[in-house]
């Protein structure tokens, strides 16, 4: 487990337990801000970024908003930078990087925004951790699946100063952003991250006012102190002794072989320890994991046998992870870095229409691609006819030939007999200052057969209410013509999301066939026939 931060003497559960939850509530915050101001669709669509919050010496305490494997690494991230920059850390300051070893970064497309907040002392880090959209290296993408060494792989940051004295450094974002193959929209993104973590910042100020004088960081040790205790007591519910299991993958990237990923488990009272001891050695493809990725993806497997109640943070971490140096899972320097599930961007290719399915020619077949489904030749055959693989990923394509996700081919619903792609919908929803999140589902109509409805999460400070919900379906009048328009909404606490944080629409959808089925009507659901004066047009709210 992770050594605690400082004395945390704090006689308060109830108090501990309510600043824990400020803290979780302010990484989702950030992440709403990342999510309505950034410009990458890897970021508004995918959601691949995270938002955390470390204490003053770099242990992660709340990891509410992103993706685990980014947060999980989190800590290593910011206690590189403290080991770089020492005491030369003030307020006003921001910091950039994404090595991964030494930096402590997952791979090279996530650069990880750090920024370190003062209530007189440093007290946190209000950090954000987010997969660019190109990094530059040998392939467009983010990830080149020739690459042989880190440096095909694209742009090398350890610990940089972005931001000095409240002052962003031009000469650090012009470094960066020209060095891929979109500096607008990476240089903008990097502008959406540093927004999202400034938000972190004052939030994290106005609960150090609310915290007793000198205990912010009593507290932030208290709420590791809680999490390791808890895992310890789940831990020692598993019998003590030594677990081994393994794993091959048919590929090493360039070649059909053998790669074996071994590891043994020791449990031992309420201590546990992680060796991959007996893995293959490093390769010379993609295929390798660095140390932080390594680690964070051992916190995921251990935080999936702990009890939903257990919190999520370095308080629940594993005491150590033995990897052993030049193994896949702790590659010496210089080696190639990628996500083991990293797709073959770099091979699709979209129809000639404005907008179609990917697909990808089987001419070249790309490396991992499945060989087809199991006992079914059928959807197999379907699935690659005319010699492509249908992805079943919507994308459009610019004139100058640059592609972006629009949604799965599988989320397509019929409404009125017209063809509704959901993330239509959702894209002119989110732009209502009221919505945070929002999903667009089919919903069953006796006379059009389905109808689009929207579950909404509203942001910080709104409440729901009818007035809202007015407000939400006028806005949707002016911008959607009349087959697109919205016709139901409910609002909700949180959306169903997979562990990768994307949204599970076929949830919503089958949620909302079985309520039509027994005639019943959603909690905090609002149809537009409940407001009969949007027709004339008497309403136009839009705020």
């Amino acid at each position: 487990m992770t050594a605690s931060t400082g004395a945390s003497a704090v006689s308060d559960p109830l108090g501990v337990a309510v600043f824990e939850s400020r803290l979780d509530h302010i990484a989702r915050e950030m992440g709403c801000a990342m999510l309505r101001a950034s410009r990458s669709p890897v970021f508004s669509k995918s959601h691949d970024f995270s938002c955390f919050i470390t204490d003053s010496t770099g242990h992660v305490i709340s990891q509410a908003d992103g993706v685990p494997i980014h947060t999980g690494a989190g800590g290593f991230a910011v206690r590189a930078l403290l080991a770089y920059w020492g005491d030369d850390i003030q307020q006003g300051d921001l910091f950039v990087a994404n090595d991964p070893y030494v930096a402590g970064g997952n791979h090279l497309p996530d650069l990880t925004i750090m920024c370190p907040v003062f209530d007189g002392a440093r007290i946190a880090f209000a950090c954000n951790r987010a997969h660019q959209i190109d990094i530059g290296g040998g392939a467009a993408g983010t990830y080149n699946p020739n690459a042989t060494e880190i440096f095909h792989e694209g742009l090398r940051l350890p610990a940089m100063r972005i931001a000095s004295g409240g002052r962003l450094r031009r000469d650090v974002v012009d470094m960066i952003a020209p060095n891929t193959r979109m500096p607008e929209i990476v240089q903008a993104d990097l502008q959406a991250m540093i927004g999202s973590v400034q938000v972190g910042a004052r939030r994290l100020l106005e609960v150090a006012k609310d915290t007793p004088e000198a205990g912010f960081d009593r507290y932030c040790a208290a709420v590791l102190d809680h999490a390791e205790r808890a895992t310890r007591r789940e831990i020692e519910e598993i019998p003590d002794g030594v677990y081994c299991g393994a794993d091959v993958m048919s590929h090493d990237g360039f070649e059909a072989r053998d790669v074996r990923i071994e590891v043994t488990i020791t449990v031992a009272g309420s201590d546990i320890m992680v060796d991959f001891e007996g893995s293959s050695a490093q390769l010379a493809s993609y295929k390798n994991s660095s140390l932080a990725n390594t680690c964070s993806a051992v916190y995921l497997a251990v935080s999936t046998l702990l009890g939903p109640d257990t919190p999520r943070n370095e308080g629940t971490s594993p005491r150590r992870s033995a990897t052993h140096r030049a193994k896949r899972s702790n590659p010496v320097r210089w080696a190639a870095r990628c996500r083991v599930f990293a797709s073959n961007c770099s091979t699709s290719t979209a129809s000639r229409l404005t907008k179609g399915e990917v697909c990808i020619d089987l001419r070249e077949r790309p490396l991992g691609l499945m060989a087809g489904y199991e006992d079914s030749a059928e959807r197999t055959a379907e699935a690659m006819r005319d010699g492509y693989y249908r992805t079943g990923d919507v994308a459009a394509r610019d004139p100058s030939g640059y592609i972006t996700f629009v949604g799965r081919a599988d989320d397509v619903f019929k409404a009125s007999d017209y063809r509704v792609s959901p993330f239509e919908l959702e894209s002119a929803l989110i732009e209502h200052a009221s919505v945070a999140e929002v999903a667009v589902v089919p919903s069953p109509d006796p006379l059009r057969l389905a109808v689009p409805k929207a579950f909404i999460t509203l942001a910080p400070g709104v409440q729901a209410s009818k007035e809202v919900a007015e407000a939400i379906f006028a806005f949707a009048r002016q911008r959607l013509a009349p087959y697109l328009r919205v016709r139901r909404i409910e609002f909700v606490d949180e959306l169903p999301k997979t562990i990768s944080g994307k949204i599970r629409r076929v949830q919503l959808r089958a949620q909302e066939v079985e309520r039509h089925a027994a005639g019943k009507r959603g909690p905090g659901e609002f149809l537009e026939e409940d407001f009969p004066d949007l027709k004339s047009g008497d309403t136009a709210k839009t705020e």
